[in-house]
């Protein structure tokens, strides 16, 4: 290649639109504060969790895996040991770094949610989430819940870590390069 030639990158915007099956019927109101007793058996959970981890990544250790525990119960433990259903709802050919393409795509969620007035979470990475707030901000005087895109609790999650596909490098057929879907991926042009 020639110092006289150019490269045209052109990167296409998509949002993916996930929704969850809840496995848990009635799950915890997260605005009771833990009590003592709370705080010890995360202390407990903890201390499991960290030793399950250290015998997998600690090769002198793993001789000690099948002694360490394996599953925390709890009173979900029956609801939690089935997978969870994930439904694509919609793919966005949006841009969520625009003001105008988040607010349509909040709109898009709350079209979901039907003529409910309940609230229900809504998650992303730190990104989204931040950008999906600056949405609601900007319509902050609607007249309605729905029109201020409240119907939704924003919450940053990890598990926009859903799927792992390979995208195709555009200058090397060959050489594939691993990326994650995430709610906001750039695909180059192929």
């Amino acid at each position: 290649m020639t110092s006289a030639q150019t490269i045209i990158v052109t990167s296409f915007r998509c949002i993916a639109l996930l929704a969850v099956k809840s496995r848990v019927i009635h799950p915890p109101s997260p605005a009771e504060l833990p009590t003592v007793d709370d705080i010890q058996s995360i202390k407990q959970n903890l201390i499991v969790l960290v030793s399950r981890t250290v015998c997998k990544y600690v090769k002198c250790l793993q001789k000690y895996t099948p002694s360490v525990c394996s599953h925390i119960a709890h009173g979900h433990s029956k609801e939690m040991a089935t997978k969870s259903e994930v439904i694509v709802l919609d793919v966005l050919h949006k841009n969520e770094m625009k003001g105008a393409d988040m607010i349509d795509i909040m709109r898009e969620i709350h079209d979901y949610l039907g003529d409910s007035s309940k609230v229900r979470p809504s998650g992303g990475n730190y990104v989204t989430v931040e950008r999906q707030r600056c949405s609601q901000q900007h319509l902050m005087d609607s007249d309605t819940q729905r029109g201020r895109l409240g119907l939704v609790e924003l919450c940053a999650e990890d598990w926009h870590c859903l799927m792992n596909v390979l995208l195709v490098n555009t200058e090397n057929r060959k050489k594939l390069v691993p990326c994650t879907f995430v709610f906001n991926t750039e695909y180059p042009n192929q």
